[in-house]
């Protein structure tokens, strides 16, 4: 049994000394610092812990007041709630206030103070309890500039910001928010987000905040119109977010607003550009093509009628070829509208290289010739597979970079074509000792109406589209097209890359085309506002041993067919009054024409028209200037195929 002392003063005293000691042991090992202080101020007793908060050692803290390490910004106010508690006008007070440690660092504290007093009420000293508070201040300061800077982006931003509850009753919105919708952030209180939609947008807006709200998706961006306070719309692009509480749960929207009302009129007017430019070429494609048409028909006549004079065979020679190439012209200016649109589409399938090749060949001839340059073709006896490609496109390319080295050559130059197999593509290089390429102008080379200054002196025509169209062409068939120079006059070296069609088998060579049947006998109506374009048609056909009859507007078409009951009918499409579609229509609704054959040549040539002759009733859409020989062997062939009216 524990020992029981008897007296009762040992007893006091032992109780007093276990007191003690707990005091102490609770003084050394409290978590906050504590201090017993003078009314001068000194430091009488301190505990470990306040020794770690200042970073003085016991020793060096009871050499110092109070007033030694509080901040001086803080000792005034210190001093004087000190002052209060001695003269008992406070039992005790808290204060934060920032303490000088050893090292001069600065340390935030929540202090708090009381008074020592002897059993009569007088004043002996102060207890101090002094918490280190500074990482809570670091916190709270670094929360203070967070929301400064919010304040300050939510004020200044450009964007306009807007903050509501999850059914769209406005919180707060900036300045520009409330620019762009002409309400003040007052007045916008008792409006919703989705009132401020125009009536046309606002079910496609309510579904994607829904959706939002819903969980299905992380954010919304949509662009649709407000409409002001003044009542006029405007187009606005919104990044809508959910913002969460402290318990994550959702508990407001806040959205971006950008005024887009400006970029969209930009957009819509580029449109129209681009839509009356794209009108533009069809015009002045199908403008150039009309007159071109009776020429290269006159041409084929004329070659038709003997053996000429060496001078006039050189002269219908220079015409052919001349018409050749504004045909070419005008088909790359149409060429390069489509791509502008995304509308060129390729027909791709198992293609031959070497047929591209000799086509290309055969389509460049003329203008190699004129210049008295040759073509060496190395590697067409090798082994190439097929490519899946658009042989017609494919042509195109290769035929223009032949044609860009003609043009930019001496006369009496070699151009090389090459074709190799590296890896998984074929490789065709195009090699001339023209004019060279600068090198800061390589980059160029491919732009849209480019032409180095060199090119430019020495050109013989174009309009500097060729080489861009190839390259749009080429990556359409997902290959590459580079260009490379020693330097101005040392010729220019094109390399065009596409992949092999590895697991193509070769569809057989299409047979020789059959020599033309002359369709004697049969009736041809041919209508073209153009007289001299149907004086020229009606001439090769009559040659050809038809019964052909000419008229040169729509309404005449149609009554002219009813009379002459024709195999087959030519029309223009853009003739006076009834055009060639309602023409082609009604001739179509009769029972005497819905089996004839009814052929557009006409010198609107975009894929829109080539659709539209199609669902008008035609059965073949040419554009002008046509070969002849083309157009006959077309008639000639579909009629043989079909028995006599």
């Amino acid at each position: 049994m524990p020992h029981r002392i008897s007296d009762p003063r040992a007893r006091a005293e032992a109780q007093l000394r276990l007191s003690e000691e707990r005091f102490r042991h609770i003084f050394e090992n409290a978590a906050v610092g504590i201090a017993e202080v003078g009314l001068d101020g000194r430091f009488a007793t301190v505990n470990d812990t306040l020794c770690a908060i200042t970073g003085y050692g016991r020793e060096e803290l009871l050499q110092r007041t109070f007033q030694d390490i509080t901040h001086p910004d803080d000792l005034e106010a210190d001093v004087a709630l000190a002052s209060r508690l001695a003269s008992g006008d406070l039992q005790q007070y808290t204060t934060e206030m920032r303490y000088l440690r050893r090292d001069g660092s600065i340390v935030f504290v929540n202090m708090s103070g009381s008074a020592l007093r002897d059993p009569f009420g007088a004043p002996l000293g102060f207890v101090a309890i002094i918490e280190d508070i500074s990482e809570r201040k670091a916190a709270e300061e670094a929360l203070r500039r967070s929301e400064q800077r919010f304040r300050s982006v939510f004020q200044f931003a450009g964007t306009g910001i807007a903050i509501t509850d999850l059914d769209g009753t406005f919180l707060q919105c900036n300045p520009a928010y409330e620019a762009i919708i002409g309400f003040t952030e007052a007045e916008l209180r008792v409006v919703t987000f989705a009132e401020l939609v125009h009536t046309d947008d606002r079910a496609a807006n309510m579904r994607a905040l829904a959706a939002l709200r819903g969980g299905n998706v992380p954010h919304v961006e949509i662009e649709n119109r407000y409409v002001r306070k003044d009542g006029t719309p405007v187009w606005v692009h919104k990044f809508v977010a959910l913002l969460y509480d402290a318990a994550g749960r959702p508990a407001n929207l806040m959205a971006l607003v950008t005024d887009v009302t400006g970029q969209r009129q930009l957009n819509e007017a580029q449109q129209e550009a681009m839509r009356q430019k794209d009108a533009f070429i069809a015009v002045l494609a199908h403008e150039l093509r009309n007159p071109l048409a009776p020429i290269r028909t006159a041409v084929a006549l004329l070659n038709r009628v003997g053996p000429p004079e060496p001078l006039l065979e050189r002269a219908l020679g220079v015409i052919d070829r001349q018409v050749v190439h504004m045909s070419r012209l005008v088909d790359d200016l149409l060429d390069v509208s489509r791509l502008s649109r995304g509308e060129l589409r390729l027909q791709r399938g198992p293609t031959r290289l070497a047929s591209v090749i000799e086509s290309a060949l055969e389509q460049t001839q003329p203008t190699v010739s004129q210049q008295r340059q040759h073509v060496h073709v190395e590697g067409l006896d090798e082994p190439i597979e097929l490519l899946d490609a658009d042989a017609v496109r494919l042509t195109q390319v290769v035929g223009n970079l032949l044609d860009n080295a003609a043009k930019y050559s001496p006369p009496d130059t070699d151009i090389r074509l090459s074709v190799s197999r590296e890896g998984g593509d074929v490789v065709i290089r195009v090699r001339d000792r023209g004019v060279g390429i600068p090198a800061e102008q390589l980059q160029r080379v491919f732009d849209l109406f480019a032409q180095t200054d060199s090119a430019r002196a020495m050109s013989r025509g174009g309009l500097g589209i060729g080489l861009a169209l190839a390259r749009q062409l080429v990556m359409l068939h997902s290959g590459t097209i580079t260009a490379s120079s020693p330097g101005p006059g040392l010729g220019s070296d094109f390399v065009v890359r596409l992949p092999v069609l590895a697991s193509a088998h070769p569809s057989p060579e299409p047979a020789a085309v059959a020599a033309a049947r002359a369709p004697i006998g049969r009736r041809v109506l041919v209508a073209d506002d153009n007289v001299d374009a149907a004086e020229m048609l009606q001439v090769l056909f009559s040659n050809a041993g038809c019964d052909v009859r000419q008229v040169h507007d729509g309404e005449s078409a149609v009554l002219e067919t009813e009379r002459f009951r024709p195999d087959v009918a030519i029309l223009d499409i853009g003739m006076p009054g009834m055009d060639g579609y309602e023409a082609c229509s009604r001739i179509r609704e009769t029972a005497w024409g819905a089996s004839m054959l009814i052929v557009a040549l006409t010198g609107w040539g975009l894929e829109a028209d080539r659709r539209r002759s199609a669902r008008a009733g035609f059965d073949k859409h040419f554009v002008k200037p046509v070969d002849p020989m083309t157009l006959t062997t077309f008639v000639c062939d579909t009629l043989a195929a079909r028995p006599r009216r």
